[in-house]
């Protein structure tokens, strides 16, 4: 389903409220659910690499006011050997389109995953956090670059922000000036106890 209603450039949604995440900006295009959760599914799992001309072309309104020319658009990485299983990474893919549109210089290898996670899926918020700890960190051609940057993370959905936290952390241990996550879709906070996709 998708958001049909703009809160605005200074709202904050009432789980950043209770836990302000390191991240200042988070935009998604539609709700984890039904026909969006379906979406997901086929482009990330069952290879349809094609759904990722219209999952980025649904996130370039609400990504319109994140990216700028200065903005490097850095994909949430996949660990090496899951990339070799699934022959590509349908965040790099999604920056890729995005960046097409809005701008910007999209920046694959941005970030490394340098260990290989469990699946984040059926993972609980604590389990998620523990999972992804350390698993991070700048590329060596991002680093003489990141200090200052404005970065926008990109991914194919927002759960418990987990691992944009974490990647989100390494960026301004490195230097970011700020970094901003833009998602096709968001699990909605009261439904976390359902997600299991």
């Amino acid at each position: 389903m998708l958001l049909h209603y703009e809160l605005g450039p200074n709202a904050w949604s009432a789980a950043a409220l209770v836990n302000p995440p390191d991240y200042e900006r988070a935009r998604a295009a539609a709700l984890y659910n039904g026909p969006a959760q379906e979406l997901v599914k086929r482009f990330k799992f069952y290879g349809e690499i094609r759904l990722s001309k219209f999952l980025a072309g649904c996130m370039l309104n609400p990504g319109a006011d994140l990216v700028t020319a200065e903005s490097f658009l850095v994909p949430v990485p996949l660990h090496s050997s899951r990339l070799r299983e699934r022959t590509y990474n349908q965040s790099a893919l999604l920056a890729r389109e995005i960046q097409k549109h809005l701008g910007g210089r999209s920046l694959l290898d941005g970030l490394v995953r340098t260990r290989k996670t469990n699946q984040q899926v059926g993972l609980k918020r604590g389990a998620r956090t523990a999972n992804v700890k350390g698993a991070f960190e700048v590329s060596e051609y991002f680093l003489a670059k990141v200090s200052g940057a404005h970065v926008v993370l990109v991914d194919d959905v927002l759960t418990t922000g987990a691992t944009v936290e974490e990647c989100t952390r390494v960026l301004k241990a490195a230097g970011a000036k700020q970094v901003d996550v833009l998602v096709f879709a968001l699990v909605d906070p009261e439904n976390l106890s359902d997600y299991n996709a």
